[in-house]
């Protein structure tokens, strides 16, 4: 018999065991994220291409963060550009194949800042991720591109 039964997209999951939560909350992320890909109301990273764009709205102080598809070799450029809003930072990392990850570079937009900023770093081998992070309260409109160098 379930415990405490949540309802999600028609399936009924037992909420009240604690030991298999973590598994549980993992399929309605998944199954959720199924739903809405890479749309804003996707939960978690989000993947981007070498050559592709991705924008978007960080609201109310959140982050968002991209993650390549593939682990990458060679030099890139990181471009991010500011459509809308006010301040925010965004790191540039790397992660390698044990999962290790590195702080390669960095970017910063004030409140007065306009257009865009790149930053070109160089990987070997590992996975490229960019995160986003609107300063305070405030909201982030941004276009961020990854580009072979």
């Amino acid at each position: 018999m379930l415990g405490a039964v949540c309802n999600i997209a028609g399936e009924k999951i037992d909420c009240s065991k604690a030991k298999t939560a973590k598994g549980e909350i993992a399929k309605v992320i998944a199954r959720w994220n199924a739903e809405f890909k890479d749309s804003p109301a996707a939960i978690g990273p989000r993947t981007i291409g070498v050559g592709e764009a991705e924008s978007g709205e960080l609201i109310v102080g959140t982050q968002r963060t991209f993650i390549s598809e593939v682990a990458l070799d060679g030099r890139f450029e990181v471009a991010v550009t500011k459509r809308n809003g006010k301040a925010a930072d965004i790191e540039i990392c790397s992660i390698d194949g044990r999962g290790k990850m590195n702080k390669i570079g960095g970017l910063s937009f004030d409140k007065d800042d306009t257009g865009s900023k790149s930053k070109t770093i160089s990987v070997d081998g590992r996975v490229l991720v960019v995160k986003l992070d609107a300063d305070k309260l405030n909201k982030f409109g941004y276009s961020v591109k990854i580009t072979e160098k």
